[in-house]
């Protein structure tokens, strides 16, 4: 896949289901970049300054997943604010200026 962010534009709702990991997690990034909504394991969205129902929806387990990602494909407007405030986010915190500035020589 040459264009992540361009793919994930398409998509309705970006997908997280992680149970375990570390590190950044690009994967919602990516998504917000491209105004793409999104449901996240607990897990899935650690360290990042997200607030459930404001920047994505958490759900931990299969049946609350599977709920936060039918709510959003059935309403067109939760998604559009969802998109639009984890890329006002994702803007204001994690872009490489802000990244270099928080580096430490």
């Amino acid at each position: 896949m040459e264009d992540a962010v361009g793919e994930l534009a398409r998509a309705q709702v970006a997908v997280v289901p992680l149970l375990a990991g570390s590190g950044t997690r690009l994967k919602i990034l990516e998504a917000w970049a491209a105004g793409t909504a999104v449901v996240s394991t607990t897990v899935g969205a650690e360290g990042l300054r997200a607030r459930h129902g404001e920047h994505l929806l958490l759900a931990d387990g299969p049946s609350a997943f599977a709920d936060a990602v039918t709510r959003l494909l059935a309403c067109k407007e939760h998604r559009d604010r969802l998109g639009m405030a984890g890329r006002l986010l994702m803007e204001k915190e994690f872009t490489w200026e802000i990244g270099w500035k928080n580096l430490e020589f």
